[in-house]
């Protein structure tokens, strides 16, 4: 609900806590939704940065990769 009404990922560890998986998961849903024709070549990153809510509202970033069944988190270089 916080995403929605924000446009930011709540990481203050209250009831309302994101954790690094459910971001991941989150990102992954919009990304297959927004862009099902993207190319797939698991060697091309798409980094996606997003907001998150600790209080203030700093961003971080995720990277992705399209294969064959959709987005995936990127293997850690």
């Amino acid at each position: 609900a916080n995403l929605a009404q924000f446009g930011s990922f709540d990481v203050t560890g209250g009831a309302n806590n994101w954790t690094e998986s459910q971001i991941a998961d989150g990102l992954i849903v919009i990304l297959n939704a927004k862009y099902p024709n993207a190319a797939v070549d698991p060697t091309v990153p798409y980094k996606v940065t997003y907001a998150l809510f600790r209080g203030a509202t700093p961003t971080d970033s995720k990277f992705f990769v399209k294969t064959a069944t959709g987005f995936v988190l990127a293997p850690a270089n």
